[in-house]
């Protein structure tokens, strides 16, 4: 493994991916658009070899972060959240499309300065308990993937958490503890998949109201997506008209609420013709979950 004062690398592609910090003691770390005459696109380590390690660094210390990366990989400030503190703020820059695994992990000192419009994918643990990482909810548009726990406790983030229409997979307790949430918005009319307890933001102490709100679709939205202390109402489309045409047995579904685990619905139903008519009775679905299927509403001609 080629290697200079300051860093270990790898070359891939043409590419330099940087994978240890060597230098002790620096206050401020610049970190290389480019060594070895490669271009630096990739900074990424391992669970036993994380890119920075507390015993090189000084108790507080800041990273500038170049414009050629593409990638911020696994474990790279994994190490230094305790003793030997990341902090002030980080900008991660555009072109930046995937953010790995426990990159960010419990780094509660420093402040990122919001994300790049190209990122894709973020991996589990990225951001876990950046609790400093204050403002409003911001993803881009372009994220498609957001792993287990990767903003669990970042409670300084607050207002609407909007998820993007691109937005397929969304990790167990990827949310959790993000008590400045007050609403969650889902764009898309596809449902992602969703893990368990992915929005529990509530605690003791701090009781939470969330509100999901999609225009034709609640999936995988289950009764412990929470905790006791979080109260789901989901948004799902507004109730047609009586007399609209669906198909036979059709269930549109109106607000559904989680309640002592289990969930309740106002409905509507289809009668034999097709035709929507009042629901008898509200309906109750017991169990850890549920599954409602999008229905697309369309008058006849």
């Amino acid at each position: 493994m080629p290697t200079t004062t300051d860093w270990e690398y790898t070359i891939s592609g043409g590419t330099a991916t940087l994978t240890r910090y060597r230098r002790s003691g620096s206050y401020y770390v610049n970190i290389p658009s480019s060594i070895g005459g490669y271009t630096v696109t990739n900074i990424s380590g391992t669970a036993s070899k994380p890119v920075f390690v507390r015993g090189n660094m000084p108790v507080y210390f800041t990273v500038t972060l170049p414009n050629t990366l593409t990638a911020i990989g696994n474990y790279v400030f994994y190490d230094v959240y305790d003793l030997n503190k990341l902090s002030g703020t980080i900008t991660i820059p555009e072109g930046v499309r995937t953010i790995g695994k426990y990159a960010f992990y419990q780094c509660a000192h420093v402040s990122i300065n919001g994300l790049p419009s190209t990122l894709t994918s973020i991996g589990d643990y990225a951001f876990c308990a950046c609790r400093n990482w204050s403002g409003s909810w911001s993803l881009p548009d372009t994220l498609t993937s957001i792993g287990r726990d990767a903003f669990i406790g970042c409670y300084s983030l607050t207002g609407t958490l909007r998820i993007p229409e691109s937005v397929t997979h969304i990790g167990a307790e990827a949310f959790k503890s993000c008590y400045g949430t007050t609403r969650v918005e889902f764009e898309s009319e596809t449902a992602p998949s969703i893990g368990s307890g992915a929005f529990g933001v509530g605690e003791s102490g701090h009781p939470v109201t969330l509100t999901l709100a999609g225009e034709r679709w609640v999936k995988n939205a289950t009764a412990n997506a929470g905790n006791e202390y979080t109260t789901f109402a989901y948004d799902i489309p507004p109730l047609p008209p009586v007399g609209l045409k669906l198909g036979a047995d059709t269930t549109v579904y109106g607000t559904l609420t989680v309640a002592d685990d289990m969930l309740y619905s106002k409905a509507l139903a289809a009668d034999s013709e097709g035709k929507v008519v009042p629901a008898s009775s509200d309906d109750l679905f017991e169990g850890a979950g549920f599954s409602a299927t999008p229905v697309i509403i369309t008058e006849e001609d």
